[in-house]
């Protein structure tokens, strides 16, 4: 009663993209790798794939080499603390030179004989009264 007529499947009509949709220089990634070639694009496409092993990797080489620069840090560190260190002994040792020789200067004005210089002891010490100190003064 009723006839199947079989008839070839009917495609799309292509369409070509024209300069007015796409600009020939703004051609996106996969299009420039499925012109370079088979062996290149598999080899490109898998090395711009984020698997876990390589993110792992970039996040270890990433702490490897901050490690390296907070090594870098606590070391400079350590010997710009030994430097100040040094520093303090060696000002030190100048100030005890200085307080050395104040000293020696001190004693022998104190052994100096101030009579036998014409100096006498006051006969009568008298204490001079002044204005009361302000706190603006």
């Amino acid at each position: 009663m009723f006839d199947i007529i079989r008839t070839a499947p009917v495609s799309a009509p292509s369409v070509r993209f024209t300069s007015a949709i796409r600009p020939p220089e703004r051609r996106t990634r996969s299009r420039k790798l499925a012109q370079m070639g088979g062996a290149f694009r598999t080899a490109l496409s898998r090395m711009t794939a984020l698997s876990p092993v390589k993110a792992a990797a970039v996040l270890v080489a990433f702490l490897a080499i901050a490690y390296i620069g907070l090594i870098a840090v606590v070391m400079s560190y350590a010997a710009s603390t030994i430097d100040f260190a040094q520093n303090v002994r060696n000002d030190e040792a100048h100030v005890s030179q200085l307080e050395a020789s104040y000293l020696n200067q001190i004693a022998s004005i104190t052994d100096t004989n101030y009579t036998a210089l014409g100096y006498v002891k006051p006969a009568v010490i008298a204490y001079v009264p002044s204005a009361q100190a302000t706190a603006l003064r």
